[in-house]
This record gives structure tokens, C-alpha cells and sequence, in this order.
């Protein structure tokens, strides 16, 4: 959760000072890949939630 944006916001950096090929469609795809992933990683714990407050 904390990675991705940081390699993105380095990479956009970078880009910009030394030329660097496609850094908005970099940053972008590392965006939308973090944004599923914590979606992914949201439900995944609603489930395991729910379930561990059935064991109870």
C-alpha cells in the first residue's frame, strides 16, 4: 500500500529530470494497480472477518 505510490511518485520524478519515456502512463498503470490491489485486499478482509466473527 505504501510501495507502489512511492515507486510511482519516483519514477514520475526521475522522469521528469532526466527524460525518462512515459512517466504519466507509468505512474498511471502504478496507480490503478495499487487501487485494485487494495480493493482486492479490502474485500479479502471483509471475508476473513465476517468469518472469524462466525467462529466466535
Amino acid at each position: 500500500m505504501y510501495l507502489l505510490p512511492a515507486a510511482g511518485t519516483l519514477y514520475f520524478a526521475l522522469a521528469g529530470i532526466w527524460g525518462l519515456p512515459y512517466g504519466e502512463q507509468v505512474v498511471g498503470t502504478i496507480t490503478a494497480v495499487d487501487t485494485f490491489l487494495g480493493v482486492i485486499l479490502g474485500i479479502s478482509t471483509s471475508q476473513y472477518n465476517k468469518t472469524a466473527d462466525k467462529e466466535k
